[in-house]
């Protein structure tokens, strides 16, 4: 079963503002699923995409 994070554990794991999560998730720019009403995202979405920029060894940019 895929670790399923809520959106404020999200933002705490990210380190970013909890609106900003939002933000992200309304733009398509992080992947979540809608489960009873509530956004969840998987956690080990998160990691992939995190060990992916640091493998590139380039700075990731997010314009927000």
């Amino acid at each position: 079963m895929h670790n399923l994070l809520t959106v404020k554990e999200t933002a705490k794991y990210l380190r970013i503002p909890l609106p900003t999560v939002y933000y992200l998730v309304q733009r398509g720019q992080l992947p979540a699923i809608q489960i009873g009403g509530r956004w969840r995202i998987k956690k080990n979405a998160l990691d992939k995409d995190i060990l992916k920029e640091e493998k590139s060894g380039q700075p990731t940019v997010l314009v927000v």
